[in-house]
């Protein structure tokens, strides 16, 4: 068993705990992809996965979404579309008035990077994304928030596997509930 796997038993062990609802949606989440459909991934999206990240998805690939925190996750194509939207967005200047976002060190100061992939959404449009272009101060695959309105914030966790353990520790001391 790796980390990953490991992570989820122990989150997936207090979903059943405390939110069984949330439970069922895990378990329902069977499929995860498989080594093709990682490659095919990494292809279209013209960079490297971190192996933390290809662990999660060999895990949880499907149409039902995992929690986090009130984020769900997308699985590839919705990652894949909801990216391409941003993308156009930004190959069409509609971000070109969006003010430059000051004291970002770890990551570019901009309302949208074409190298960022959301990985879940909230029900307002708020994104998790991993970040494959960092700053010379940031890590390839760093984990930060998109919201909508604002923007990128600084990247306070270097890894999708430290962004996972911190979850499940935060689960299991109770800083976050569902």
């Amino acid at each position: 068993m790796n980390d990953m796997q490991a992570l989820w038993q122990d989150i997936t062990a207090w979903f059943k705990k405390h939110d069984p609802n949330c439970y069922k949606n895990i378990m329902r989440v069977k499929n995860g992809a498989d080594e093709a459909e990682l490659a095919i991934f990494e292809t279209t999206l013209g960079y490297s996965l971190p192996e933390d990240f290809k662990a999660y998805l060999r895990l949880y690939n499907a149409s039902y979404r995992v929690a986090f925190f009130e984020y769900e996750s997308l699985n590839i194509s919705s990652m894949l579309h909801r990216r391409a939207g941003l993308n156009k967005q930004l190959n069409e200047g509609v971000f070109r008035y969006h003010e430059v976002f000051k004291g970002l060190t770890k990551i570019y100061p901009t309302k949208w990077h074409s190298a960022w992939l959301p990985f879940a959404q909230d029900g307002c449009g708020n994104l998790l994304c991993l970040d494959f272009a960092p700053t010379k101060c940031g890590h390839y695959g760093q984990v930060f928030y998109w919201k909508t309105r604002g923007g990128p914030g600084e990247p306070e966790i270097a890894s999708f596997l430290e962004f996972v353990t911190d979850y499940r520790n935060g689960l299991f001391s109770g800083k976050y509930t569902t």
